[in-house]
């Protein structure tokens, strides 16, 4: 199933994230692909980041919570706004590649409905894996596949993982329809 060049909201959840917000943002806006709003959902910062991303970014959609709701609940706000055939949840202290949403979108449009990430390296350090992948653990906690190991051009290709990172997310609203939201009463996230 191919759609051609359809909205994806792209939600950034912020707590005190300084800089790395502004720098997140400012990859985001870099992007190849043209047809996306950006929503920052600010869980209550006082380090005031927030409100310097409106001010260098006012294409930006910002809510600002009173209080801090956690990871899952304050992603939640911003799925509950968003307007996008796709939805990104992605982390303020990640810098995106400029092709990276139509690498999700190809992927999607081969591999059709599912939770998709893309290969994430290490904001400090040199090409090392962050993650390729979650998995489970044969006593049924996560880890991230192929974390600290260099990148070598390897898993390059889309497969199958055991579950996305809540790092960077990608599926569509329909499947956000069918699954549901975040437990809004966890401060993580465990999708299986």
């Amino acid at each position: 199933m191919s759609i051609s060049n359809p909205l994806v909201s792209i939600i950034i959840l912020n707590y005190n994230a300084g800089e790395l917000l502004l720098n997140c943002i400012e990859s985001v806006f870099k992007t190849n692909y043209d047809n996306m709003e950006v929503i920052v959902v600010d869980n209550a910062s006082k380090d005031q980041s927030h409100l310097k991303c409106k001010e260098k970014f006012d294409k930006i959609h910002l809510i600002e919570n009173k209080e801090n709701f956690g990871y899952c609940e304050g992603n939640n706000v911003g799925i509950r706004q968003a307007k996008g055939d796709f939805v990104v949840i992605l982390n303020p202290d990640t810098i995106v590649a400029t092709n990276w949403l139509t690498e999700l979108m190809s992927a999607y449009n081969i591999a059709g409905e599912g939770l998709y990430q893309p290969k994430i390296l290490s904001l400090y350090e040199n090409n090392v894996i962050q993650s390729t992948g979650n998995m489970l653990h044969l006593f049924g906690f996560g880890f991230a596949r192929d974390k600290g190991i260099p990148d070598n051009n390897q898993r390059n290709k889309i497969e199958q993982i055991g579950y996305a990172s809540g790092t960077c997310l990608f599926t569509s609203a329909k499947v956000l329809k069918k699954v549901g939201l975040f437990d809004s009463f966890c401060s993580y996230i465990m999708m299986i």
